[in-house]
C-alpha cells in the first residue's frame, strides 16, 4: 500500500503546470454536478474556462510561435545561401 502512495506521489510531481490546471478544471466540472444551482454554476463555468484558456493558447499562440521560429529558420537559410553564394 505505501509503495502505491509512493508511486501516486511520483507522479503527481511529475505533472506539468497544464496537467495540473487540466486536472483541476475536470474536477471543478464534474464537481458542479452535484452542487446546489449558484455554485455549479461558477464551478462549471471557472473549470470550462480553464479548458478553453488552454485550447486557445494552444490553438494560437503555440501555432503562432511555431511559424514564427520556421519564418526565422527559412530567413537565415537565404541569407546564409546568398552570403555564400558571393564566394
Amino acid at each position: 500500500m505505501t509503495e502505491i502512495l509512493r508511486f501516486l506521489q511520483w507522479q503527481c510531481r511529475r505533472f506539468e503546470f497544464w496537467q495540473i490546471c487540466f486536472i483541476f478544471s475536470i474536477t471543478l466540472t464534474l464537481i458542479s454536478m452535484a452542487v446546489p444551482e449558484p455554485y455549479s454554476i461558477w464551478m462549471n463555468i471557472g473549470g470550462l474556462s480553464i479548458i478553453i484558456a488552454f485550447f486557445s493558447k494552444w490553438l494560437l499562440w503555440d501555432g503562432i510561435r511555431s511559424a514564427w521560429q520556421r519564418y526565422k529558420e527559412e530567413r537565415n537559410k537565404l541569407l546564409t545561401t546568398i552570403r555564400d553564394s558571393d564566394k
